[in-house]
């Protein structure tokens, strides 16, 4: 489920009409998109000075759902509400996923995976909605013992399901035998989200989904594409595997107490990419050795990073890391091997 907040503040002597309109016209065009299942309309405490503030809250079906109300329909709608009331009323929107119900809705069971493994759940926040689906095979790794006390007293789920380890030295056969496939979902720490990506890697003939939460920048610079001043060695090999899409981005007031930075969730689903022309360490190697020294041209940094100057492609020479696709560097890696 998906919270739509717009807070709107509106010259106290257009409030009543602001209420009708919104009451008889705005609201009914929105719900009659089909995207919103329920809404909520209240006046919100500590008006500013010559003013009301009121705040309405739409229920999306889905994050599906509301994705498609942003793009086929919110243009259109916000159009005609900034035509009547631009210069009477000021309106904030935001998303309040209910984020971890939004997030466990992200999980899309690509290739008909339905077994899942959530890293950190801490007290369960997100464990409660991914078992609430009703389709997912659970199981969780948390590092803290007293969270994984909570989960397993509270019933939340067996023992068996909830390990007590850390992701980074831990087995997944003992979850899932015999190489079996598995999605990871989580509102991952920020500490070690790359070291999280990293390991997905490792386990990437595995893993055929990942939807989690990270810090707004570095889900960014995973989806992000070339040209990009964050794009960098995790984008060039995350995309190498798997297609990635940012879904949503979530505002510092969505938690209590707040951080004080914005987050961001993603989904990275399997491509059909099984060797881009070289083993990974070796393309890790280019990839890492290229963006070590990104301000640098291509050239000048892969010898820095040990590569002879004559088996660097031409084509590449005089370009910096960024300029490159995922692509690119699959070919510039291959032209890179030892002979």
């Amino acid at each position: 489920m998906i919270l739509y907040n717009i807070t709107i503040s509106v010259n106290a002597e257009s409030a009543s009409e602001w209420l009708e309109y919104m009451v008889n016209d705005h609201i009914p065009s929105v719900l009659a998109t089909g995207h919103f299942r329920d809404y909520k309309l209240c006046r919100v405490e500590g008006d500013e000075e010559g003013g009301k503030t009121f705040a309405v809250q739409y229920v999306a079906h889905s994050l599906a759902s509301f994705n498609r109300y942003q793009t086929e329909c919110a243009p259109d709608l916000q159009a005609d509400f900034m035509k009547k009331w631009g210069t009477k009323a000021v309106a904030f929107r935001t998303i309040l996923p209910l984020l971890h119900e939004g997030n466990a809705e992200s999980v899309t069971c690509h290739r008909g995976c339905n077994a899942v493994l959530e890293v950190g759940p801490g007290t369960g926040a997100l464990t409660v909605p991914l078992l609430d689906r009703g389709d997912l095979d659970l199981h969780v790794v948390e590092l803290d013992e007293e969270s994984v006390e909570y989960l397993v007293t509270e019933e939340l789920l067996p023992s068996n399901r909830v390990h007590g380890v850390d992701l980074l030295r831990w087995n997944p056969d003992l979850a899932f035998p015999d190489g079996a496939p598995f999605i990871v979902a989580g509102n991952f720490p920020y500490n070690i989200s790359s070291q999280i990506l990293f390991q997905v890697l490792d386990w990437r003939e595995r893993v055929p989904e990942v939807v989690g939460m990270f810090q707004k920048e570095v889900a960014q610079r995973i989806a992000e594409g070339p040209g990009s001043r964050t794009y960098g060695i995790l984008s060039v090999l995350l995309q190498t595997y798997y297609d990635i899409d940012y879904l949503f981005t979530v505002d510092e007031d969505a938690f209590d107490p707040p951080p004080r930075v914005k987050s961001g969730v993603i989904r990275l689903r399997r491509n059909d990419l099984i060797d881009p022309g070289c083993s990974f360490s070796h393309l890790k190697r280019v990839v890492k050795g290229a963006f070590n020294q990104r301000r640098k041209t291509l050239r000048n940094a892969l010898i820095s990073a040990g590569f002879p100057e004559e088996v660097i492609p031409e084509e590449f020479l005089k370009k910096r890391a960024e300029q490159l696709s995922p692509t690119d560097f699959h070919r510039l890696s291959v032209a890179l091997i030892p002979r």
